[in-house]
């Protein structure tokens, strides 16, 4: 049910004053539509009206109007449950078209744009792929219209195209999320949850960790050339922080004895998250003073967005691996790598997972004594380091 009220929002006073708004409810979430009228001080309003203002009653009249037209707006809107605050607020104000039903791409848009507003670029992408991919396959269907013999054919459609089996898996989680989101959201109701009977394959996991004498042909390799000279330092960064990722790598700040973060994959989704708290090791400070800036951050001299970096340092990187004739390498590896090695060492599973940053909200309370698991990561990282460097057998 969606509900509408007038307010001023306490949060959004400023030298000019603040702008009386009315609120949307519905689904859940609040949206606000502006007003053209505008208070100078919080005590020209009270109870939903405008008080104490020469042209009190004419501005009470304009909100009045407004509020009669949004409710005939809100009146003709038809089953209004398919649709999100965001959406409902858009069809108000004439900005979006009115529809009897929704498809596929109209929810897997929906919640890209959502993601986009938290953040989280990465998850947005993948599911554009997922979106033009589910259209070539069997166009834009009606969130109705999708049961279990549409996601088999998707499924074999894929198959037939040639992806792997970890590619057909991803895809078909994607789909899952999607149906699941519009079930939540109440847009759309099954008698047969489209993935009844549906297997989803298991991807094979990529055998990209490295033995310790790839690894030292890496880290001791005499490059000549700044721009490779650096993706090796990022690999190994990486390695010497607990397989820390680049997103995070490159965020933090190096300036403490500490290097402390929310792994940038997980640190906007509704979920338990992890606070990664390591010593910066002598190893990975000897590669933090070359590059560190004044701000804390790492400067590799590249000013474009992340993404790009990401993948001008992936290429460079694997131009490095095919001039040192190491096959099966990415960047990725040192993560891989790290978390193998410490476990090969006896490192607890709860340590490897802290140090990865992954959320280990199953093991109830004891996750947030972190300071006694920093403690443990920092000697997981120097026990993994000392084994590479031949110390400990």
């Amino acid at each position: 049910m969606a509900i509408m009220r007038l307010c001023v929002r306490d949060d959004r006073w400023t030298k000019k004053g603040n702008k009386v708004q009315i609120a949307l409810a519905h689904n859940g979430s609040t949206v606000y539509i502006a007003t053209p009228v505008v208070l100078t001080s919080a005590k020209q309003w009270r109870n939903g009206r405008v008080v104490n203002h020469e042209r009190a009653v004419e501005l009470n009249r304009t909100l009045n109007d407004m509020m009669c037209d949004y409710e005939r707006h809100l009146d003709a809107v038809r089953d209004v449950d398919q649709y999100s605050c965001r959406e409902l607020r858009d069809v108000m104000m004439g900005k979006r078209q009115a529809r009897d039903v929704l498809t596929f791409d109209d929810v897997i848009q929906e919640y890209i744009a959502e993601l986009r507003e938290d953040g989280r670029e990465g998850y947005a992408i993948v599911l554009g792929v997922e979106s033009r991919r589910f259209a070539r396959a069997v166009g834009d269907v009606m969130m109705e219209g999708i049961t279990p013999k549409l996601v088999n054919n998707y499924c074999r459609w894929l198959m037939r195209q040639g992806f792997a089996a970890a590619t057909v898996s991803i895809a078909l989680r994607n789909v899952r999320t999607i149906v699941n989101r519009a079930i939540r959201l109440q847009y759309v109701r099954y008698d047969v949850h489209p993935f009844t009977g549906v297997r989803i394959p298991n991807g094979a996991i990529r055998e990209i960790d490295i033995d310790v004498e790839t690894l030292n042909k890496i880290r001791c390799a005499e490059i000549d050339i700044r721009r490779l000279a650096m993706a090796r330092d990022l690999f190994m960064l990486s390695f010497y922080c607990g397989g820390m990722n680049m997103a995070d790598i490159v965020r933090a700040d190096w300036r403490r004895e500490r290097v402390e973060y929310v792994r940038e994959k997980t640190k906007n989704r509704m979920q338990s998250v992890q606070r990664v708290s390591i010593v910066i090791a002598p190893e990975a400070r000897e590669i933090v003073d070359r590059y560190i800036g004044d701000d804390g951050r790492l400067d590799f001299g590249y000013k474009y967005t992340y993404r790009n970096f990401t993948t001008y340092v992936s290429r460079l990187f694997r131009r490095l691996m095919g001039e040192l004739g190491i096959e099966g390498v990415i960047m990725y590896s040192a993560r891989k790598t790290w978390a193998q090695m410490a476990m090969e060492l006896g490192v607890s599973e709860s340590t490897i997972d802290y140090c990865l940053g992954h959320s280990d909200s199953r093991r109830g309370i004891i996750r947030y004594y972190t300071k006694v698991r920093s403690r443990m990561a920092d000697d997981a990282i120097r026990m993994v380091i000392d084994y590479v460097m031949g110390r400990i057998e």
